[in-house]
């Protein structure tokens, strides 16, 4: 690539501020609740812990698979809510719908398969 053609990769002028005090498109993307990359790392390795444990607290709790699936389904909706800040909308499109029941699909089939069958050694 030539020298001024703006390589992000080598802080070319694409991802240099105009001097306008406007932000580049790729810090406008950034998430404003993570500091870092020390933030990050916490967030994955919080998340790897959380994944991890769900077959657990699934196979302790002494309720339905349905009302597993429902109430960790509730929890996902409000933290998804908490994090857009109140921004999802659902449109009704067709790729929103599949996706939806796809993952309502997942989540119960997961939850169920946890809860009806013996752990591996």
């Amino acid at each position: 690539m030539a020298e001024g053609r703006g390589d992000s990769r080598r802080g070319g002028a694409a991802s240099q501020s105009s001097g306008t005090g406007r932000s580049t498109p790729e810090t406008a993307r950034q998430s404003p609740g993570i500091a870092g990359r020390k933030g990050t790392v916490a967030l994955l390795i919080a998340t790897g812990v959380l994944w991890s444990l769900g077959g657990v607290f699934i196979k302790t709790t002494d309720a339905h698979p349905l009302t597993i699936s429902a109430l960790r389904s509730l929890a996902a909706a409000a933290a998804m809510f908490a994090i857009l800040l109140g921004r999802p909308r659902f449109l009704f499109s067709k790729v929103q719908i599949v996706g939806a029941l796809s993952y309502a699909a997942t989540l119960t089939l997961f939850v169920a398969a946890n809860k009806l069958t013996t752990a591996a050694n």
